[in-house]
């Protein structure tokens, strides 16, 4: 990284080496770096939450009231799908959701294959 770079991470998974970053933002602090995720979450490297060049918001993106709530109904409605038995939704389309008229499936399940769940 050139000694002034910004750096933003908002990626998923390990994409950043947080032993490098932390090494490069010490040596240049016109550095900066914003982490939304990290390396091995939970946990953080050891030295980059010292930094001053450097923001920690571990997943704020979905930290919005809409955004908890459409995940919260989500997998209620997961949940209610599956214990009514209903096949999981296996099409790219969502629109049919946000009808009064839902269709008859569990809307959302991303292991349904190592769950061995019927596709709708």
């Amino acid at each position: 990284m050139k000694p002034n770079a910004l750096l933003v991470n908002a990626s998923r998974g390990p994409v950043v080496d947080e032993k490098a970053l932390t090494e490069h933002l010490s040596k240049h602090p016109d550095s900066r770096a914003g982490l939304d995720v990290f390396e091995n979450e939970p946990g953080l490297t050891p030295g980059l939450a010292e930094l001053d060049n450097v923001v920690l918001v571990p997943h704020i993106g979905s930290a919005t009231l809409w955004t908890r709530e459409a995940m919260g109904l989500l997998a209620a409605a997961n949940i209610a799908g599956i214990l009514m038995g209903y096949p999981v939704w296996n099409r790219s389309n969502m629109e049919p959701f946000l009808n009064a008229d839902l269709p008859k499936t569990a809307p959302s399940i991303m292991n349904t294959t190592e769950l061995n769940l019927p596709l709708y």
